[in-house]
């Protein structure tokens, strides 16, 4: 898992036991609105994020599965 955080520079993010509450939901209202945020978000490699999550979450982090559910979501319009 470290790797894969350091991968997309995420190695500085506050650690947390549940990383996504049940009650938590994404939606469209979340996506980026202006043409900065989409411009910043349109470089990030979600499929290969997603990808090495699905790995972790099969081969030894099966209590992940709730949250990789959820942005597998959005894979066809991050």
């Amino acid at each position: 898992m470290e790797k894969i955080l350091s991968k997309f520079g995420l190695d500085n993010l506050k650690l947390v036991i549940v990383p996504l509450s049940s009650h938590v939901e994404l939606s469209s209202n979340l996506s980026p609105r202006i043409d900065k945020e989409k411009k910043y978000i349109s470089r990030v490699p979600y499929e290969n994020a997603v990808g090495n999550l699905m790995y972790v979450m099969v081969s030894t982090r099966p209590n992940i599965s709730h949250e990789v559910g959820v942005v597998i979501r959005f894979m066809e319009n991050p």
